[in-house]
């Protein structure tokens, strides 16, 4: 029932309901998870959206898991996106992987230059057939100009991102996140032709679990929330 608003979510609009789907053979917590599909040789399953009232900083946190035959796109594998001002593609993609590598960016749609990798307690890479604690932490810049963005990540409880005093979005005067956007996309650069053999792959799947939307550090299940920068300082 992705639809039902329920406490603090306002539900979920699925843009190809029967492919994002809940089961039961796959779960981090509970016994279920959402399993987003990706066709075979397709570059997309659809997605699912939700919005929000209008915030600069958000914390997201969620568990993912891809399927033992998971294949990552030559082009990019899209993962999560946190919108800006409510409007596809203005948004922050969490956790692309590109060019085929499975390690981890978050970047600005519109402008793929604005690009953050890690900086800290490197992950090589994601493995297939294993969950994940993903947390990312998004302070958008006051102005299109602006450098005073702020971008963590964690993987598993560990930071592996810390990039203060950045440009995290350039197409907006007061930009605001006010929406959270889940996509199975599986890029196929349009200069090239999507039915070579290197874009084809069967079907498969990355499943989603526990998902949570903060204005506050969340943490992964289980442990303390990530720690938050120290303040009041006194040098003696």
């Amino acid at each position: 029932d992705f639809g039902r608003a329920i406490y603090k979510s306002n539900g979920w609009a699925l843009s190809n309901g029967f492919q994002q789907t809940v089961v039961n053979t796959e779960a981090v917590d509970g016994t279920k998870s959402i399993r987003m599909v990706t066709p075979a040789n397709s570059v997309s399953g659809g997605y699912m959206d939700t919005g929000f009232a209008g915030q600069r900083t958000v914390y997201w946190r969620w568990y993912a898991k891809w399927s033992p035959n998971y294949i990552w796109s030559p082009g990019a594998t899209k993962h999560n996106e946190i919108l800006v001002d409510g409007q596809l593609p203005d948004g922050v993609f969490n956790f692309v992987a590109n060019q085929g590598f499975r390690t981890p960016v978050i970047v600005f749609v519109n402008n793929p230059t604005i690009w953050f990798t890690q900086n800290m307690n490197i992950l090589s890479q994601f493995n297939v057939n294993q969950w994940y604690c993903l947390e990312a932490r998004i302070t958008l810049n006051t102005g299109a100009s602006s450098t005073d963005g702020y971008i963590q990540m964690w993987i598993d409880g560990v930071q592996r991102m810390e990039r203060p005093n950045v440009n995290v979005e350039n197409s907006h005067a007061n930009p605001m996140m006010n929406g959270f956007f889940l996509a199975s996309y599986w890029n196929c650069d349009a200069s090239e032709n999507c039915s070579a053999p290197a874009y084809q792959h069967p079907e498969m799947y990355r499943y989603m679990d526990n998902l949570v939307g903060s204005t506050q550090p969340i943490g992964c299940l289980g442990a303390a929330s990530p720690p938050t920068a120290p303040s009041s300082l006194t040098i003696n």
